[in-house]
């Protein structure tokens, strides 16, 4: 029924009752809408206020943005404490007063807080930040919430604040962000800063009350429930007929839970107003009375029912889900226009509202889809997984939940394939790595980054992974295969070029090529092969190549410098799959050919042909520089060898000659490696006179031969007779009519020999033949280079022999003439004459005079040969052997004046012409000629005289001329018979004054000091080798003739007497001086000046005497830095000590504390941090003792990998951000035996260095891999490793190198190149001491501009261990069980350190055990006499009034067996080590030590004591 029929039913009816009807009726109307209208009111009020506050508080997150997005925000969160990048004049008081913040906090990403305070909007006071800012910064930071914008309210000590955070980064986001910047301000403030007019209005009865949800917060206001904290705003009444209504806006906090609620009251006017105008019109109904009665019922119809009844149905036709609501056509004043105005604004907000939303809804699809476009289009992998752990915890695979697309492009894995499996599902073959690296992640939630490779997809990925969310974890990852391998390829190739540099062999070329594959390929064979001239014989040079890749090889046909892959080998061959690669050298006119076979099955990838291809042009290049050089070296060996025979044959004696031949022969054979060497000397007509042989080894003598007659081989003999060299490989190079040549090959045994027949000439002639034999070799050419060396040697070997002949023939001379004849002896004519000299002059004195003529001895025998003259009357030669007969027995013709014979049988005449030396008769120069008398047939040539002229007779001119000349002759060669032994025995006296003169000379020269000779003047006339070899030849050249040392270079003198008074006055000098040597070292030198007077020539010569103490200056060097070490190392020791005792305190209390504190407990994780804190700094102090060689080693199996890991944070920070750090882990290492403390050590030193090297910045790369050595290798410090397995540790940076003259002293102490101040010395000297310990070696690859490799081998376990772990339950000791056994013992501790001492007692108390404690050993002893019977005693060593030692003496005295275990802070205290090892009831405890170690000690003492007793 509508209002207006009950108004005119009522009016109809009774005035009165339509009167009290239209009262109560238009009450309930007036109510009912009024309701509605402050409920539409409430309504748009709220949405107003939510909506201004929302604004504000998007001002307040653009402005913290404006700040955070800043590069001088980023740049004071990088140095907080640099005084030039101080933000507080950016954020001083003022500014934040004028902008209205009121708290401001600038934080790392961890949560500290760099600048924060709160300033008083009003006054502009500064003050502390709030209690709980820090609980706000602290979850923001532990949530990752920092990195995003973060907006929200925050109640903060009681007061309601709106904050704002935001990740700060440079301003062109070139950084990631380093931390976050809040801004806050107050809520109170907030809402005032809100200009609409129903706010304000609100303002006037604002309440702002704490918001919590039921059961999730405590407080002591009440809270709201759930469902009503899922609405932001909510509006109802307050009273009963009042018609206000109570309006609460949620404001929501950080963390999406609502924090405080706005509360306000409106004013009720639309309720008041229509209640104001009811009464005006009863009160009018009630004077006009009936009288108006159709009045007031036209004016209701008019001015009420209508308009109401429009309203209504505007009311009642609206459609909320209408996108334009129409507006209800407000009249001119009056109530319902008011109302009327009332809802078209309160409509005009709810429309706002819904705009609003839809905006946000907008903007939020629009975010959705830049996230969902950014995931899908990043270039990085990116994918989510979901960590499966098994019972006990252990991660054991991963789920995928969600990948993009990169990833796909990355793995080659299809989203609709792997979404949902598990990793091992898709990749059966999974590297376990990935499990444990992401189930450390998805565990622990911290975040992670490596690179590894997946061999399953055979590619290498650099991930970065972190957890979301407890059990699941996110990798983003990229695809780095091109660039760890072009790194592993760089690194290779180094690797190679380095030992490629040290090649000086074939050998070492073709071992650093197969290392180099091994390394990079596995497994693998390399050989080098020559291809003949002539044929396809295919023969290895070098290397382990087998030789069934000769068939690959003929095949092969290929330009210099080109490599050919093939895959398999042929089928015939018999080898395993494997993948071949041949490359034709340049060198050797391209007859070498380079063969690697690499074990395995997969295709050749383009970097591997890439690196093969290198590395062999690289190969290439060595094997001609080190042929080139192998050519030169043997080429200047053989200059040497011949430099050397001819020294030894010239400083020889003649007696050793032929024991300077065989050496020479010696050296020679092993030069060539010959099987036998064979000189033949003195050749005349094919045979020799001497023959020298030489064998490599024993034994083989017995197959030598006497020397043959060349003449029987005439191929080889015509050869030597025009010079020429037998060059014979094998039967098959001799010609076909070298038969008898071919016979002595093949009898001889050197069918498969090489041959090389040397004929060393005398004018036109052999005088000599060098023979050398050797197997055949690949490579023949070394003969054909060598044979002008080898004849010039075969020519020495001559030369020396012939003149040690000669030389021995005078000898015999000389000492045959120098010892003068008995009484019946005379010198022999052949040791004064030379008999062809003599047969020449007879024969032309003969010929000319036509007469018979011969030259005697003493005794009448012919020294020459008879000559006859062309017609004789009878045969002189049977005249001349009676004439002999009576020279021998009647020695008529030692008469000086000669005597003349005639001989009746043949008619001559014969004048005997005496040749005499020193009075001794030597000879007779007999001659005859025809007398031209008739011949007597009576007498005969006997022993009588019958047939003789009696001597005197003469007879004809002619004959008495031929008698005269022979006997002017015969003087003149006594005359020189004479001469000639004169001339011998000065020689003689000569040669002996040689002979001391050689020896002298020969001492010099062979003297160990340099001594120089020195004329008056200071001119130095003789230096010996040793002062050529200490001095450099400095004085051996004609500008550095004076002895003047200070004139060397960077000379330092220290003489008694100026240098330029040397050579004034004849007295003995002495100095030192020191000089830079040729090798740029340091040369330390004593010397002597003594002057040698010679009378006979009134002349002052000088004799300089000088001896190298380098070695000694460098012993004495050594001495003074061995005590300086020995000092640094007993500070070491004090400070290390000291040390220990601060950090027993630290780590035991840290122990009690995390053993105390409840297990979830915030502060035992903090307490566990201190403890492992101290354990680190305990490997610290051990290493002080190290250094100062008072600690011992403690090794035990290590992982290396997990030692880099854990370092791997602290690097990072000590390298600093400019420097890229890289770890390259190796798969399947062994443990090592080392000590993890030492190795911590040498990396972090190495990494220092590395860091030093590259102020400018760079990469630093971190590499384990497992090394093999099949044979001796030696590093670059000439340290030899043997062969077997080992673990490589090597860091390689892109600094500038190390140049190659510092590099041999990089490990000496105290070196260093670094700038004063910045650098000790002993950093990569403490480095090489460690790993020698280790039983390591360590090798340094470097050059300048090239960066440094410093690699590291350990040797690796043969057996793996398991890795222990500290704690009671791994040694198999219970705590419980501990405790049980300690429970009720008496012990006696004593400890001068107050901390120490209670902290071990509270030790043993919480394991029940009566402690009674004393400060020093005095003490101890009291308490020990009073305190009854003990069960042991725990003595400190070190302790004032009396040392532990000495306790322990005292109470032995009385208590010989009762336990100790002495506590040191130092390292075994060397003095009471001796004692601890012969007595077993003490032990050694160090310093700092935990609960279990103590307890352990002491019960393991307690049950040795009680098994022994």
């Amino acid at each position: 029924m509508r209002i207006r029929n009950k108004v005119a039913l009522v009016m109809g009816g009774m005035t009165l009752l339509v009167l009290t009807v239209g009262l109560v009726g238009g009450g309930a109307i007036v109510q009912s809408t009024s309701l509605s209208a402050e409920r539409y009111y409430a309504d748009a009020v709220a949405i107003l206020a939510r909506w201004e506050v929302q604004q504000e508080l998007d001002a307040l997150a653009f402005t913290t943005r404006d700040y955070a997005v800043w590069d001088r925000t980023w740049a004071f969160i990088e140095a907080p404490d640099d005084p030039a990048r101080d933000m507080e004049p950016e954020v001083s008081n003022a500014i934040l007063q004028r902008n209205g913040f009121g708290l401001v906090a600038i934080c790392r990403g961890d949560g500290v807080v760099l600048l924060g305070k709160t300033v008083d909007l009003k006054t502009g006071d500064r003050g502390p930040l709030p209690n709980d800012c820090q609980g706000m910064v602290d979850n923001l930071a532990r949530n990752g919430l920092w990195r995003r914008l973060v907006k929200g309210f925050a109640r903060l000590d009681g007061r309601v604040w709106a904050l704002a955070s935001y990740p700060v980064t440079p301003t062109d986001q070139s950084a990631p962000p380093n931390g976050f910047l809040v801004f806050g301000k107050p809520l109170e403030n907030l809402l005032e800063g809100i200009n609409s007019s129903p706010v304000n209005v609100l303002m006037s009865n604002l309440l702002i009350r704490e918001a919590r949800l039921e059961g999730k917060r405590n407080g002591d206001i009440g809270g709201i429930t759930e469902s009503q904290a899922r609405f932001p705003y909510r509006a109802y009444p307050e009273g009963e007929g009042t018609g206000r209504m109570r309006v609460d806006v949620t404001l929501y906090g950080l963390d999406g839970l609502p924090v405080a609620l706005v509360s306000t009251t409106t004013p009720g006017l639309f309720f008041k107003t229509n209640q104001d105008l009811l009464y005006r019109l009863l009160l009018l109904g009630m004077l006009v009375g009936l009288l108006f009665t159709g009045l007031l019922y036209g004016l209701l119809t008019r001015l009420v029912s209508d308009p109401i009844d429009r309203l209504r149905g505007f009311i009642v036709g609206l459609e909320p889900s209408h996108p334009i609501m129409e507006r209800f056509p407000v009249g001119k004043g009056g109530e319902t226009a008011e109302l009327a105005g009332a809802i078209n604004r309160l409509l005009d907000a709810l429309e706002t509202v819904r705009e609003r939303e839809q905006e946000e809804q907008e903007a939020l699809r629009h975010s959705e889809e830049r996230f969902r476009s950014l995931f899908e289009n990043m270039v990085n992998g990116v994918a989510l997984h979901e960590m499966i752990f098994d019972a006990s915890g252990l991660p054991v695979d991963y789920r995928y939940l969600a990948v993009n697309d990169a990833f796909e492009r990355m793995t080659g894995l299809k989203r609709e394939a792997i979404l949902g499996r598990t990793i091992r599902e898709v990749l059966p073959g999974v590297d376990p790595f990935w499990i444990h690296f992401f189930g450390e992640v998805a565990r622990t939630g911290r975040s992670a980054e490596t690179v590894h490779e997946e061999k399953e997809l055979g590619r290498y990925y650099e991930v970065r992974a972190y957890a979301p969310e407890a059990g699941q974890f996110v990798a983003v990852f990229a695809d780095v295969t091109e660039r760890v391998l072009q790194e592993k390829q760089r690194h290779l190739l180094l690797t190679l070029t380095d030992r490629l540099n040290r090649a000086r062999q074939v050998e070492d070329v073709m071992d650093a090529l197969r290392r180099c594959f091994s390394e990079a390929f596995g497994e693998t064979e390399a050989g080098l092969y020559r291809f003949r001239e002539t044929g396809d014989e295919i023969l290895q040079v070098d290397g382990t190549g087998d030789t069934a890749l000769t068939g690959i090889l003929r095949t092969v046909r290929m330009e210099p410098q080109d490599a050919g892959f093939t895959q398999e080998p042929p089928a015939t061959s018999g080898m395993e799959p494997s993948r071949v690669v041949v490359y034709r050298c340049s060198c050797a006119g391209g007859s070498m050919v380079i063969a690697i076979r690499v074990i395995a099955k997969a295709l050749w990838r383009e970097w591997e042909r890439n690196l093969c291809r290198t590395a062999c042009v690289v190969a290439d290049t060595t094997l001609s520089r080190v042929m080139s050089e192998e050519r030169l070296r043997r080429r200047l060996e053989l200059e040497a060898l011949v430099t050397a025979a001819s020294m030894r044959f010239m400083r020889g004696e003649p007696g050793q000659i032929r024991e300077q031949i065989h050496h020479v022969l010696e050296d020679t054979g092993l030069f060539c490696g010959a099987d036998q060497v064979t000189l033949l000397l003195g050749l005349s007509e094919g045979r020799a006179s001497e023959v020298f042989r030489w064998f490599p080894r024993e034994g083989m003598e017995e197959d030598a031969r006497e020397p043959i007659d060349l003449r029987d081989f005439s191929w080889l003999y015509g050869l030597l007779r025009k010079g020429e060299v037998g060059l014979i490989d094998g039967v098959d190079s001799l010609p076909e009519d070298a038969l008898a040549e071919r016979h002595l090959v093949e009898s001889r045994g050197w069918s498969s020999s090489s041959l090389r027949v040397i004929p060393l000439m005398s004018g036109v002639d052999p005088a000599g033949t060098l023979f050398l034999v050797r197997g055949k070799s690949p490579d023949t050419a070394w003969l054909q280079e060598d044979l002008p060396h080898l004849r010039i040697i075969g020519d020495l070997m001559l030369m020396a022999w012939q003149r040690a002949r000669a030389m021995e023939a005078m000898r015999r001379r000389m000492l045959s003439l120098t010892n003068p004849p008995g009484e019946d002896e005379t010198y022999p004519l052949d040791l004064l004459f030379d008999p062809e000299e003599l047969q020449q002059l007879q024969d032309t004195l003969a010929r000319i005079h036509n007469m018979y003529a011969i030259i005697l001895d003493a005794e009448g025998k012919p020294f020459t040969r008879s000559t006859l003259p062309d017609k004789e009357a009878a045969d002189p030669e049977a005249c001349l052997s009676g004439m002999i007969s009576r020279i021998a027995r009647q020695r008529l013709a030692e008469r000086s004046t000669g005597s003349t014979y005639y001989c009746r049988s043949c008619g001559c005449r014969f004048w005997l012409a005496p040749i005499q030396a020193d009075r001794k008769l030597l000879g007779y120069w007999v001659v005859g000629m025809p007398s031209g008398e008739a011949v007597s047939q009576q007498g005969s040539h006997d022993e009588h005289d019958a047939a003789w002229l009696e001597p005197g007779e003469e007879h004809g001119d002619a004959f008495s001329k031929v008698r005269d000349l022979v006997s002017q002759l015969a003087r003149r060669l006594s005359m020189l018979a004479a001469q000639n032994i004169r001339q011998a025995h000065l020689l003689s006296r000569i040669s002996e004054s040689e002979f001391l003169q050689r020896r002298l000379f020969n001492s010099l020269e062979q003297a160990g000091d340099a001594i120089l000779f020195c004329d008056p003047e200071g001119q130095v006339i003789y230096a010996n080798g040793a002062a050529d070899h200490l001095f450099d030849h400095w004085f051996s050249g004609p500008e550095n003739k004076a002895f003047r040392p200070d004139q060397l270079p960077d000379a330092r003198l220290r003489s008694e007497v100026p240098v330029h008074l040397w050579f004034k006055e004849p007295k003995k000098i002495r100095g030192e001086l020191d000089f830079a040597g040729e090798n740029g070292q340091r040369r330390h030198v004593a010397f002597s000046l003594s002057p040698v007077y010679f009378p006979s020539e009134d002349r002052t010569e000088w004799l300089v005497v000088c001896q190298d103490i380098s070695r000694q200056k460098e012993l004495e060097e050594q001495l003074i830095q061995s005590r300086k070490m020995e000092a640094i190392g007993n500070l070491a020791s004090g400070v290390a000590h000291d040390f220990n005792n601060l950090l027993q305190v630290i780590s035991g209390y840290a122990e009690i504390l995390a053993t105390e504190l409840p297990a979830k407990s915030e502060h035992r994780s903090l307490a566990q941090e201190i403890a492992d804190a101290s354990h680190r700094a305990t490997g610290l102090t051990r290493q002080l003792l190290t250094f100062s060689r008072q600690q011992p080693m403690r090794a035990e199996p290590i992982d290396l990998n997990q030692c880099v890991t854990q370092l791997m944070k602290m690097l990072k920070r000590v390298l600093g951000e400019h420097i890229t750090l890289t770890f390259h882990a190796g798969a399947s290492l062994p443990p090592v035996m080392a000590d993890s403390s030492h190795i911590d050590q040498v990396l972090i030193n190495l990494c220092v260095n590395a860091r030093d090297a590259m102020p400018d910045g760079g990469s630093l790369t971190i590499r384990t891999e497992l090394v093999e050595f099949t044979h001796p290798y030696r590093t670059t410090h000439m340290e030899q490793i043997p062969r077997g397995r080992y673990v490589s540790l090597s860091v390689t940076d892109t600094g500038a190198g190390i140049p190659s003259e510092v590099l041999p002293r990089i490990f000496d102490p105290f070196f260093t190149t670094k700038e004063a101040g910045r650098g000790t010395g002993l950093g990569l000297a403490t480095v090489y001491g460690i790993v020698t310990r280790h039983g390591g070696a360590i090798d340094v690859l470097s050059a300048p501009g090239r960066g440094t490799t410093m690699r590291i081998y350990i040797p690796a376990l043969k057996e793996e261990p398991e890795l222990e772990e500290e704690g009671f339950e791994e040694k198999g000791i219970a705590r419980s069980d501990l405790m049980a056994r300690l429970n009720g013992k008496q012990v006696l501790l004593a400890e001068d350190e107050a901390a120490v001492r209670g902290m071990t007692s509270r030790f043993l108390r919480a394991a029940g055990v009566r402690v009674v404690e004393a400060a020093d050993g005095e003490e101890a002893l009291e308490r020990f006499r009073e305190g009854g019977e003990f069960d042991a005693l725990i003595l400190d060593v070190i302790m004032p009034r009396r040392n532990g030692r000495a306790v322990f003496d005292a109470i032995r005295e009385t208590h010989p067996d009762i336990p100790v275990i002495f506590c040191s802070g130092y390292s075994i205290d060397m003095i009471h080590q001796e004692m601890v090892s012969r007595d077993g009831c003490c032990r050694i405890l160090h310093k700092p030590y935990g609960a279990a170690d103590l307890l352990r000690a002491l019960a393991e003492m307690l049950d040795r004591h009680s098994t022994e007793g």
